[in-house]
Parts: C-alpha cells; sequence; structure tokens
C-alpha cells in the first residue's frame, strides 16, 4: 500500500511540475527570433546585481552589466557597461542563471520604463552552446538588412 502511494505521489509531482514549467513559444525561422528583440549582442557578463527596487521581490529580478564586444542589432549606448534585467532563476521557471565572466549572446527588449530586459524565452545564452540558430545565422539575417 506505501509502495503505491509512493508511486501515485511521484506521477502527481512530475505531472505538476510539467504543468507549471516555462514554456516558450518557439521562433519558426531565425528571421522571425531577430526581428522579436530590440537588442542583440554578444558580451562579457562583468557585474551582477540585485538593487531593483520597483519590484516587490528583488531575489529574482537582477541586472547584468556586459561588456558588448559585438553588437548585431540595435543600440547600444556604452560597449563597456550594457545594463540587462532579467529573472534569476532555474530554466523551469523560465529564468536564466547568468555568471560573471562568462561570454553571452543576449538577445534584449526594452520595457515600458526603457530598460533592457531578457530572460529564457528571449533567446539569451552562453556563447557557443548548441542551440537550433548560430551567432553566425544572425550574422546572415543582418546582412540582409
Amino acid at each position: 500500500m506505501l509502495k503505491c502511494v509512493v508511486i501515485a505521489t511521484s506521477v502527481l509531482f512530475s505531472l505538476l511540475s510539467a504543468a507549471f514549467a516555462c514554456s516558450c513559444i518557439g521562433h519558426k525561422t531565425v528571421e522571425d527570433h531577430y526581428a522579436s528583440v530590440d537588442v542583440i549582442f554578444r558580451g562579457v557578463a562583468k557585474e551582477s546585481r540585485s538593487d531593483i527596487s520597483d519590484f516587490g521581490s528583488t531575489e529574482s529580478m537582477r541586472w547584468m552589466v556586459f561588456r558588448a564586444d559585438e553588437v548585431l542589432k540595435g543600440e547600444v549606448e556604452h560597449f563597456d557597461s550594457v545594463d540587462v534585467l532579467y529573472f534569476h532563476g532555474n530554466s523551469g521557471s523560465c529564468g536564466l542563471q547568468l555568471e560573471e565572466n562568462q561570454t553571452y549572446e543576449v538577445f534584449a527588449s526594452y520595457d515600458d520604463k526603457g530598460r533592457l530586459r531578457t530572460g529564457l524565452c528571449s533567446g539569451t545564452r552562453l556563447s557557443g552552446q548548441e542551440v537550433r540558430w548560430t551567432w553566425k545565422d544572425y550574422r546572415k539575417v543582418l546582412s540582409k538588412y
């Protein structure tokens, strides 16, 4: 009997976690993804900050300051200091785990307060990570504009 309860509980938790997992609506083409964000750049994560005063909980929202080495789309005012707001968390909650001194390919959009924001569904990733579309694919799209 106890074995049945344990199995039933395990099945229930796996179904619930699947129901509440992050679900990004994928883009059909690299051009669609390129068009869906305001800024695309590759850069090194320099400093993480969690001093966000206009959110109820600063635990999940953080700033990452990047040094942008290459910009493929949009305007970056200061290449050595690009502030990007992101949701810090695991991929099941659509969060990112950005680490300082790592190079990322950042896909971000401006929010209603003019801040750059990114997240798992935006496409931000560790540079060189195997993904559907490579940095080279985005360069090809850029050459069409």
